[in-house]
């Protein structure tokens, strides 16, 4: 995904308010739908050792927020 400056001929959308909009070159398609992405890298501590762990937004996000509340 490109982030691009408008033209300078007005189309009359106003969702670009400040003068760039996104395209997609694979698809070429303005303005995708984004959706956000997160990696978390965590690092574990008890009294047996530590560990490193590495998660991707493909995890299921309600189970990782229960897992962090309990």
């Amino acid at each position: 995904v490109l982030n691009v400056p408008n033209d300078t001929i007005d189309d009359g959308e106003d969702d670009d308010e400040l003068g760039f909009h996104y395209y997609c070159v694979k698809y070429k398609v303005k303005n995708p739908k984004l959706m956000p992405r997160y990696k978390f890298h965590l690092a574990v501590l008890d009294n047996t050792g530590n560990a490193k762990f590495l998660l991707f937004d493909n995890l299921e996000s309600s189970y990782f927020i229960a897992l962090a509340m309990s």
